[in-house]
């Protein structure tokens, strides 16, 4: 969460860079198109830039998952349309709008825990 200023998306990616090397995980950048290697997934980050960070974790069936704050795991957007293509998908929940698109990385599940980036790599989704 951001205190006094605006929540940076290359900040963000810093410090989960980060997080992934102090545990010798993979994190990289991609493109929307890109497979990912074997064992590991493909995320979207996406923020708003005054309130929140958020991401977003694509199952193996092609669709995107992602966990709103203590809710369960869920596949749909905002409208509550399930997620195919998670750039056009809904992320405007009203008092948060994840309107910045952060980019797609490669990541694997963590084995320890992490600060900034446990949430991505821990949360066990169904696939």
């Amino acid at each position: 969460m951001s205190s006094s200023s605006d929540i940076e998306t290359s900040r963000i990616i810093e410090l989960v860079e980060a997080d992934a090397a102090a545990e010798g995980l993979l994190f990289e950048s991609i493109d929307a198109g890109d497979v990912c290697p074997e064992d590991t997934y493909k995320v979207a980050l996406v923020v708003d830039p005054q309130i929140d960070y958020h991401w977003y974790r694509q199952n193996s069936d092609g669709k995107w998952s992602h966990k709103p704050g203590h809710t369960e795991v869920t596949d749909t957007d905002a409208s509550g349309n399930v997620i195919y293509n998670q750039q056009n998908a809904d992320r405007d929940y009203g008092g948060v709008n994840y309107s910045v698109f952060g980019g797609f990385f490669c990541t694997e599940q963590t084995r320890g825990k992490l600060g900034h980036s446990s949430f991505i790599l821990r949360i066990p989704f169904s696939q």
